[in-house]
C-alpha cells in the first residue's frame, strides 16, 4: 500500500487504490500489515458515516477510520503520524 499525506493536512496518512478494492477490503490489507507490526488495533465503534478503530504504536494512540469509499489512518501528534509512515515505505 502506498502511502500519503495531504499538502495541508499532516495528520492524516491517506492510501492510493491502485487495485480499486473496496473499502472494506482496504480496511482489511491495513489492519493485516499493522498487525504484522505488532500495533494493538481495538474494537470497532460505528458512527453514522464511519468506522472508527483506536489503535496505538508504541504507546501513542491514533485512529483508522473506515468510511465507504476509503481507509485511512488519523493521529493527533505528527510524531506518531511519522512513525506510521515509516511502516508503510
Amino acid at each position: 500500500m502506498k502511502a500519503f499525506l495531504l499538502k495541508n493536512d499532516k495528520n492524516m496518512i491517506y492510501f492510493q487504490n491502485y487495485e480499486r478494492i473496496s473499502a472494506e477490503e482496504e480496511l482489511i490489507k491495513l489492519q493485516s500489515i499493522l498487525k504484522e507490526e505488532n500495533i494493538s488495533i481495538g474494537k470497532k465503534h460505528e458512527t453514522p458515516v464511519d468506522d472508527l478503530y483506536d489503535c496505538e504504536i508504541d504507546g501513542k494512540p491514533f485512529t483508522i477510520v473506515r468510511t465507504e469509499e476509503e481507509a485511512f489512518l488519523y493521529a493527533e501528534s505528527t510524531d506518531t503520524i511519522e512513525k506510521l509512515l515509516k511502516i508503510f515505505e
